[in-house]
Parts: C-alpha cells; sequence; structure tokens
C-alpha cells in the first residue's frame, strides 16, 4: 500500500474487514493524519525560527506556530498514545482470559461427557 494510501482509503469499504478492524484502521488513520499535521507545524516553526534568527535575532516568534501550542499538541498526543496503549493492553489481556475460559470450558465439558458415558455404560452393564 502506497503511504498516500493510508491517509485516503476508506476502511469501512474494504472487503473482508470486521467492523471492529475497520474501525481500528480508521483511528490509526487520524492517528497518521494528526501527526502528519504536526510534523507540517515543525516544519512551519522550523522555518520560521530561521527566518526570524536570520532578520532579527530576538529568538522565539509569535504566531500559528509557536513553542507553546506544539508543546501542548505534544502533550495532548501523548496522552491518547498512552490512552490506545492502556485500551490495547486491556484487550489483549481480555482475550487471553476469553481463550483459557474457552479452553476450560472445553475441559469440563469433555469430563462431563466422558462421566455421563461411563455412568450410561454402568447402567447398561447392570
Amino acid at each position: 500500500m502506497a503511504p498516500q494510501d493510508i491517509y485516503t482509503t476508506e476502511y469501512d469499504k474494504v472487503a473482508g474487514l470486521e467492523p471492529l478492524e475497520a474501525r481500528i484502521l480508521k483511528q490509526y488513520q487520524l492517528l497518521a493524519t494528526q501527526l502528519k499535521t504536526l510534523a507540517n507545524e515543525v516544519k512551519l516553526i522550523n522555518t520560521t525560527a530561521s527566518e526570524t534568527r536570520s532578520s532579527d535575532d530576538s529568538g522565539a516568534s509569535e504566531g500559528p506556530g509557536t513553542a507553546d501550542q506544539l508543546l501542548d499538541n505534544f502533550r495532548s498526543l501523548e496522552m491518547k498514545i498512552g490512552l490506545v496503549y492502556t485500551l490495547f493492553r486491556g484487550a489483549v489481556y481480555s482475550l487471553f482470559l476469553q481463550h483459557e475460559e474457552d479452553e476450560n470450558l472445553k475441559i469440563d465439558k469433555a469430563k462431563e461427557d466422558e462421566e455421563n458415558d461411563n455412568a450410561a455404560s454402568d447402567l447398561q452393564s447392570g
């Protein structure tokens, strides 16, 4: 998949994807878009800061791409990534527990069937 496809693909319409998978991919798409926007802001800040330093040695520039805004964006991004990580860990843990529970149910059912078979054979022989 080409890098541009990441930003334009409509995952709701992709064949073979479960709805949950499509929602997860859309969230990653949103994250990629936000990271690209943030990268563009950093470029803007760097070019603005370079121009400001070359014409005036006053330091940081004022306007739409200040360092404070960038820092706020990073904080917001850090919180969102932390939340995604926590939710992902919880989902994986839940899947492991569900798998373990399914295995235990299968074992219990097999034991129960074996006991029923033994009881039925005891009735027939006795």
